[in-house]
């Protein structure tokens, strides 16, 4: 309940920031509240990250969609985020989260 409402207080300082609702969507699914969840989801995905943003986003929809038993969605979003990475590390980072 405490990491939801500080979670809650970074969205309202910082509203266009992904790691805000990313903070968020893991307090509220600590809570099962999958419905609360999924707004800030659709919030997060609203975003246009950058690109040196965007991976990180991809891999937090990935989590998401493995949450919601969407196994093919959540390879897909990792599979692009490791695309999309900056660096080799990063992008292991995501290949390893697909293993």
């Amino acid at each position: 309940t405490e990491a939801k409402r500080y979670a809650e207080q970074a969205q309202e300082l910082a509203p266009a920031r992904w790691s805000s609702y990313s903070q968020l969507i893991d307090a509220d699914t600590g809570l099962g509240d999958h419905d609360a969840v999924g707004d800030s989801f659709d919030k997060l995905m609203a975003l246009k990250p950058g690109a040196a943003e965007r991976p990180a986003v991809m891999a937090r929809a990935a989590e998401v969609y493995r949450n919601r038993g969407w196994r093919e969605d959540a390879v897909a979003q990792l599979t692009d985020a490791a695309a999309a990475a900056r660096t080799p590390a990063e992008q292991a980072t995501y290949l390893t989260q697909l293993g």
